[in-house]
């Protein structure tokens, strides 16, 4: 699928020195971090937008939902102040998002919960799945080695087919037994739970029959007591890059519930990527700007391939990258400054929630009225 891309960046990511994350946030405790300017070295080359579009890295698992007849599998492959509007259309599926993150510094660490909704339309059975976001928590901003884990409930749901989900996200807790853990049930029209979905996000998503939950070994003093042994039998290094893929034994990682099948499991890795930010193929592409001049005129120029910020970064400039970076937020800051409490933005229509509608007049192609504001 990726072959006509990039499989690598143009350099390894440079060392970041010794700069630490307590020497920009020391002043900024309990305020809220996205006014705060942080040094382009704690950057990666991919804009914000760019990263909500790795959402779609398994584009071909919603086709796969799109083909399904039987709703319920549908569902379980589905499941799958700076404010982001997203629209990505294919034959298959409509995807939308609205996001505004709001981050927290609280001592040791940061909590990041990204308001908004997404959602999922399937378009051969016009069936659209919307869902919310759980809070990302990095620890150890201090001392110790950066980690992170998601944490909260994730609510899924279908106007058409009246199926409903709620994805519990653990906490690690003290011994870490939980860690990047996730359990929840799919309710039908009559909220009776009739799937189990559980699993490792950075691994796998698994889903059975909820009965043979309620009659699983797991569920029982005994099995849960045997089955945390197991899993506190081994010791975790915990590094902001790293899924934990290694964790488990074959034994320990075979606990799963009766009748359980992968809906989906995550692609390996390049054995590269830890020189590129631990990014995936996808992530690799996602920067990549159109070999031929004819194609590239062809985008908006406020497309983010061409921020020259992240161009640098991705190069390997870093004091390039810092001076691009001090220039477009003087840019951004006359901007602000010079335009009219009323404004419309191109693609996108505000609605009375907060949230933003697309408009379509994108794939008109008409750019003559987009702003150069790199």
């Amino acid at each position: 699928m990726m072959s006509s891309h990039r499989d690598r960046l143009p350099v390894p990511a440079p060392p970041r020195g010794d700069i630490s994350p307590w020497s920009v946030l020391k002043q900024s405790v309990g305020k809220e971090l996205t006014r705060v300017t942080m040094p382009v070295a704690f950057n990666e080359p991919l804009s914000f937008l760019q990263r909500i579009t790795e959402n779609m890295e398994y584009y071909p698992l919603l086709v796969q939902a799109d083909n399904n007849d039987d709703p319920v599998t549908r569902f379980e492959v589905s499941h799958h102040p700076p404010v982001s509007a997203l629209h990505a259309t294919s034959p298959h599926i409509i995807f939308e998002a609205n996001i505004c993150p709001k981050l927290r510094f609280l001592g040791t660490q940061v909590t990041i919960k990204p308001e908004g909704k997404m959602s999922l339309t399937l378009r051969r059975h016009d069936e659209t799945y919307t869902w919310d976001h759980v809070s990302c928590v990095i620890h150890n901003i201090l001392v110790g080695k950066l980690w992170f884990e998601q944490q909260g409930e994730m609510h899924i749901a279908c106007t058409q087919s009246q199926l409903r989900a709620i994805i519990k996200f653990k906490q690690a807790g003290p011994d870490m037994r939980d860690l990047h853990r996730f359990e929840g049930y799919v309710t039908d029209d009559d909220d009776r739970k009739i799937r189990c979905i559980y699993g490792k996000w950075p691994e796998s998503v698994k889903a059975c029959p909820h009965h043979d939950v309620e009659h699983s070994p797991r569920r029982t003093p005994e099995g849960t007591s045997k089955m945390y042994a197991k899993l506190n039998s081994f010791t975790r290094s915990l590094t902001v890059g790293a899924t934990h893929s290694k964790d488990l034994t074959a034994e320990e990682d075979s606990l799963s519930y009766p009748n359980s099948r992968v809906v989906w499991e995550s692609q390996t890795k390049p054995p590269h990527s830890k020189e590129y930010y631990h990014f995936t193929l996808f992530a690799m592409s996602l920067n990549e700007l159109p070999d031929k001049e004819e194609d590239r005129r062809k985008l908006p120029r406020t497309d983010c391939r061409f921020r020259p910020d992240i161009r640098k970064l991705e190069e390997g400039d870093l004091d390039g990258a810092a001076e691009e970076k001090i220039r477009l937020e003087e840019l951004q800051r006359e901007r602000q400054k010079a335009v009219k409490k009323s404004w419309s933005p191109l693609w996108f229509r505000d609605n009375a929630d907060g949230s933003w509608t697309f408009t379509g007049d994108y794939w008109k192609r008409d750019f003559a009225a987009v702003p150069d504001i790199f």
